[in-house]
Protein backbone atom coordinates (compact mmCIF):
# COMPACT_ATOMS: atom_id res chain seq x y z
CA UNK A 1 0.00 0.00 0.00
CA UNK A 2 2.38 2.70 1.23
CA UNK A 3 5.99 2.87 2.39
CA UNK A 4 7.14 4.93 5.38
CA UNK A 5 10.51 6.00 6.61
CA UNK A 6 10.26 6.38 10.39
CA UNK A 7 12.70 8.66 12.21
CA UNK A 8 13.09 7.47 15.80
CA UNK A 9 15.91 8.51 18.11
CA UNK A 10 15.88 5.13 19.84
CA UNK A 11 15.91 3.23 16.56
CA UNK A 12 13.51 0.65 18.04
CA UNK A 13 9.84 0.63 17.17
CA UNK A 14 7.22 0.07 19.83
CA UNK A 15 5.53 -3.31 19.50
CA UNK A 16 2.15 -1.60 19.25
CA UNK A 17 3.39 0.55 16.36
CA UNK A 18 4.75 -2.47 14.50
CA UNK A 19 1.38 -4.22 14.84
CA UNK A 20 -0.44 -1.12 13.62
CA UNK A 21 1.80 -0.76 10.56
CA UNK A 22 1.45 -4.43 9.70
CA UNK A 23 -2.35 -4.35 10.04
CA UNK A 24 -2.45 -1.32 7.72
CA UNK A 25 -0.25 -3.10 5.19
CA UNK A 26 2.41 -0.37 5.40
CA UNK A 27 6.01 -1.14 4.51
CA UNK A 28 8.51 0.72 6.67
CA UNK A 29 12.14 1.36 7.43
CA UNK A 30 13.65 3.15 10.43
CA UNK A 31 16.47 5.65 10.82
CA UNK A 32 17.78 7.23 14.04
CA UNK A 33 18.35 10.82 12.86
CA UNK A 34 18.06 13.43 10.09
CA UNK A 35 21.43 12.57 8.56
CA UNK A 36 20.37 8.96 8.03
CA UNK A 37 17.03 10.11 6.59
CA UNK A 38 18.80 11.96 3.79
CA UNK A 39 20.51 8.78 2.59
CA UNK A 40 17.34 6.65 2.86
CA UNK A 41 15.12 9.19 1.08
CA UNK A 42 17.39 9.30 -1.92
CA UNK A 43 17.85 5.53 -2.19
CA UNK A 44 14.41 4.09 -1.34
CA UNK A 45 12.10 7.06 -2.06
CA UNK A 46 9.45 6.47 0.66
CA UNK A 47 5.93 7.81 0.18
CA UNK A 48 6.01 9.67 3.51
CA UNK A 49 8.15 10.26 6.59
CA UNK A 50 6.95 9.65 10.13
CA UNK A 51 8.88 11.48 12.85
CA UNK A 52 8.65 10.32 16.45
CA UNK A 53 8.97 13.54 18.44
CA UNK A 54 9.81 11.66 21.63
CA UNK A 55 13.57 11.84 22.08
CA UNK A 56 14.16 13.96 18.95
CA UNK A 57 16.08 17.17 19.60
CA UNK A 58 15.07 20.49 18.04
CA UNK A 59 17.93 20.44 15.52
CA UNK A 60 16.93 17.03 14.15
CA UNK A 61 13.30 18.11 13.92
CA UNK A 62 14.22 21.24 11.95
CA UNK A 63 16.47 19.33 9.56
CA UNK A 64 13.87 16.60 8.98
CA UNK A 65 11.25 19.24 8.16
CA UNK A 66 13.60 20.93 5.69
CA UNK A 67 14.55 17.65 4.03
CA UNK A 68 10.93 16.64 3.54
CA UNK A 69 10.10 20.03 2.03
CA UNK A 70 13.03 19.77 -0.38
CA UNK A 71 12.14 16.23 -1.43
CA UNK A 72 8.39 17.00 -1.49
CA UNK A 73 7.69 14.08 0.84
CA UNK A 74 4.81 14.50 3.33
CA UNK A 75 5.95 14.59 6.95
CA UNK A 76 3.77 13.23 9.75
CA UNK A 77 4.73 13.47 13.41
CA UNK A 78 3.99 11.31 16.42
CA UNK A 79 3.13 13.14 19.62
CA UNK A 80 2.14 11.94 23.06
CA UNK A 81 -0.84 13.79 24.61
CA UNK A 82 1.49 15.36 27.20
CA UNK A 83 3.76 16.79 24.48
CA UNK A 84 0.92 18.18 22.38
CA UNK A 85 0.77 21.54 24.17
CA UNK A 86 4.50 22.15 23.54
CA UNK A 87 4.39 21.35 19.83
CA UNK A 88 5.41 24.14 17.43
CA UNK A 89 2.44 24.39 15.07
CA UNK A 90 4.45 26.65 12.75
CA UNK A 91 6.40 23.60 11.58
CA UNK A 92 5.53 22.45 8.07
CA UNK A 93 4.01 19.04 8.77
CA UNK A 94 1.29 17.24 6.85
CA UNK A 95 -0.44 15.78 9.90
CA UNK A 96 -0.12 15.02 13.61
CA UNK A 97 -0.80 11.60 15.12
CA UNK A 98 -1.39 11.34 18.85
CA UNK A 99 -0.01 8.16 20.34
CA UNK A 100 -1.50 5.64 20.88
CA UNK A 101 -3.10 5.75 17.44
CA UNK A 102 -6.49 4.25 16.67
CA UNK A 103 -6.68 1.18 14.48
CA UNK A 104 -6.23 2.10 10.82
CA UNK A 105 -5.39 5.73 11.66
CA UNK A 106 -1.82 5.74 10.36
CA UNK A 107 -2.76 4.38 6.95
CA UNK A 108 -5.65 6.84 6.67
CA UNK A 109 -3.53 9.85 7.60
CA UNK A 110 -0.77 8.87 5.18
CA UNK A 111 -3.39 8.48 2.45
CA UNK A 112 -4.85 11.94 3.19
CA UNK A 113 -1.41 13.54 3.23
CA UNK A 114 -0.57 12.09 -0.18
CA UNK A 115 -3.89 13.17 -1.67
CA UNK A 116 -3.47 16.73 -0.36
CA UNK A 117 0.01 16.83 -1.87
CA UNK A 118 -1.43 16.24 -5.34
CA UNK A 119 -3.95 19.10 -5.29
CA UNK A 120 -3.77 21.06 -8.55
CA UNK A 121 -5.49 24.26 -9.73
CA UNK A 122 -8.96 23.59 -11.11
CA UNK A 123 -8.98 22.95 -14.85
CA UNK A 124 -5.34 21.86 -15.08
CA UNK A 125 -5.92 18.17 -14.41
CA UNK A 126 -8.08 15.26 -15.51
CA UNK A 127 -9.76 13.42 -12.64
CA UNK A 128 -11.79 10.27 -12.14
CA UNK A 129 -12.33 9.16 -8.57
CA UNK A 130 -8.92 9.16 -6.92
CA UNK A 131 -7.09 9.06 -10.25
CA UNK A 132 -5.46 12.39 -11.16
CA UNK A 133 -3.70 13.06 -14.46
CA UNK A 134 -1.42 16.07 -14.88
CA UNK A 135 -1.31 16.51 -18.67
CA UNK A 136 1.45 19.15 -18.45
CA UNK A 137 3.94 16.78 -16.79
CA UNK A 138 2.51 13.48 -18.04
CA UNK A 139 2.17 12.39 -14.42
CA UNK A 140 -0.51 10.07 -13.02
CA UNK A 141 -1.45 9.77 -9.34
CA UNK A 142 -3.69 7.18 -7.71
CA UNK A 143 -4.83 8.08 -4.18
CA UNK A 144 -1.97 10.56 -4.04
CA UNK A 145 0.67 8.05 -5.05
CA UNK A 146 2.51 8.51 -8.33
CA UNK A 147 2.09 5.66 -10.81
CA UNK A 148 4.61 5.04 -13.58
CA UNK A 149 3.03 4.34 -16.96
CA UNK A 150 4.37 3.86 -20.47
CA UNK A 151 3.42 6.53 -22.99
CA UNK A 152 0.70 4.39 -24.60
CA UNK A 153 -0.70 3.39 -21.20
CA UNK A 154 -0.81 7.06 -20.27
CA UNK A 155 -2.57 8.06 -23.49
CA UNK A 156 -5.10 5.24 -23.15
CA UNK A 157 -5.87 6.22 -19.54
CA UNK A 158 -6.20 9.87 -20.53
CA UNK A 159 -8.75 9.08 -23.24
CA UNK A 160 -10.86 6.92 -20.92
CA UNK A 161 -10.64 9.35 -17.98
CA UNK A 162 -11.49 12.41 -20.08
CA UNK A 163 -15.04 11.07 -20.53
CA UNK A 164 -16.03 9.00 -17.47
CA UNK A 165 -18.99 6.73 -18.17
CA UNK A 166 -18.62 6.91 -21.94
CA UNK A 167 -18.17 3.57 -23.68
CA UNK A 168 -15.24 3.49 -26.13
CA UNK A 169 -15.10 0.71 -28.67
CA UNK A 170 -11.77 -1.00 -29.14
CA UNK A 171 -11.58 0.44 -32.64
CA UNK A 172 -12.05 4.01 -31.38
CA UNK A 173 -9.42 3.55 -28.67
CA UNK A 174 -7.04 2.03 -31.19
CA UNK A 175 -7.48 4.99 -33.53
CA UNK A 176 -7.22 7.67 -30.84
CA UNK A 177 -4.18 6.23 -29.06
CA UNK A 178 -2.27 4.39 -31.80
CA UNK A 179 -3.50 6.28 -34.87
CA UNK A 180 -5.34 5.38 -38.04
CA UNK A 181 -2.19 4.05 -39.70
CA UNK A 182 -1.58 1.45 -36.98
CA UNK A 183 -1.66 -2.04 -38.44
CA UNK A 184 -1.99 -4.02 -35.21
CA UNK A 185 -5.27 -5.56 -34.15
CA UNK A 186 -7.64 -4.50 -31.37
CA UNK A 187 -6.03 -7.08 -29.10
CA UNK A 188 -3.38 -4.41 -28.50
CA UNK A 189 -6.03 -2.42 -26.62
CA UNK A 190 -6.91 -5.41 -24.43
CA UNK A 191 -3.27 -5.99 -23.52
CA UNK A 192 -2.74 -2.35 -22.50
CA UNK A 193 -5.99 -2.26 -20.52
CA UNK A 194 -4.85 -5.34 -18.60
CA UNK A 195 -1.53 -3.67 -17.79
CA UNK A 196 -3.28 -0.47 -16.76
CA UNK A 197 -5.60 -2.31 -14.40
CA UNK A 198 -2.67 -3.96 -12.65
CA UNK A 199 -0.98 -0.58 -12.14
CA UNK A 200 -4.13 1.25 -10.98
CA UNK A 201 -4.76 -1.40 -8.32
CA UNK A 202 -7.71 -0.67 -6.02
CA UNK A 203 -8.41 2.83 -7.32
CA UNK A 204 -11.90 4.24 -6.77
CA UNK A 205 -12.16 4.65 -10.54
CA UNK A 206 -11.62 1.59 -12.69
CA UNK A 207 -11.77 0.45 -16.29
CA UNK A 208 -14.95 -1.51 -16.89
CA UNK A 209 -15.25 -4.03 -19.71
CA UNK A 210 -18.33 -3.73 -21.91
CA UNK A 211 -18.48 -7.18 -23.42
CA UNK A 212 -18.24 -7.38 -27.24
CA UNK A 213 -17.95 -3.58 -27.38
CA UNK A 214 -15.04 -2.01 -25.51
CA UNK A 215 -14.28 -0.19 -22.27
CA UNK A 216 -15.30 2.75 -20.13
CA UNK A 217 -13.96 4.49 -17.04
CA UNK A 218 -16.29 3.99 -14.11
CA UNK A 219 -16.27 4.82 -10.40
CA UNK A 220 -17.22 2.31 -7.73
CA UNK A 221 -20.02 4.53 -6.42
CA UNK A 222 -21.56 5.06 -9.84
CA UNK A 223 -21.29 1.36 -10.69
CA UNK A 224 -23.29 0.34 -7.64
CA UNK A 225 -26.98 -0.37 -8.22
Amino acid sequence: MYSLCIVMASGTLRDELVQELQSDGIEYSTVPDAESLSRVSISSNPDAVLLDMVGSDSYDVTVVVQQCETLRIPLLVFLTPTAFSDFDFNLSVADIILWPAHSGEIGLRVHRALVRRTVFPEGETIRAGDIIIDPHRYDVYVAGKKVLLTYKEYELLKVLTSSPGRVFTREVLLNQVWGYDYYGGTRTVDVHVRRLRSKLGDAEAFIETIWHVGYRMQTRDSSSP
